[in-house]
């Protein structure tokens, strides 16, 4: 559980939250139904998604590091002023373009030197005939 791995009580999460400890202690052994506002505050609480909070408590490996790397992230933006934001997302959106969906600037310049490497062998070949 989210609020357990933080070691947080009931009491601290609803603190953060702005909701009663006792909405807390009844959503976490099911005897209500939380509504998306209060499910909103909790997730604000533990800085995290919602999807999060709806979702299997297990995250794969993959996850657990994108997570870790997200967090690192937006401690580091925080506080940047609205120009640095727009030059960050910019740079964001020029490497997100860049990868093309690889998952990383170097497995797209691998997968970019491949398809040269194959684009030269055939204007080779083209030459030879």
């Amino acid at each position: 559980m989210l609020r357990r791995s933080r070691s947080w009580s009931q009491e601290h999460l609803a603190e953060r939250a702005g909701v009663g400890s006792s909405t807390v202690s009844h959503i976490e052994i099911g005897s209500v139904r939380p509504s998306l506002e209060i499910l909103q505050k909790l997730a604000g609480a533990l800085r995290v998604p919602l999807w999060r909070l709806i979702t299997d408590d297990r995250m794969s490996h993959d996850e657990r590091t994108w997570d870790a790397a997200s967090r690192e992230l937006a401690e580091k933006v925080r506080g940047l002023d609205a120009e640095d934001m727009r030059a960050l997302s910019y740079l964001a959106a020029r490497l997100q373009q860049a990868t093309g969906g690889a998952g990383s600037l170097r497995a797209a310049e691998t997968r970019g030197a491949r398809w040269r490497g194959s684009t030269r062998k055939k204007r080779a070949a083209k030459r030879r005939t």
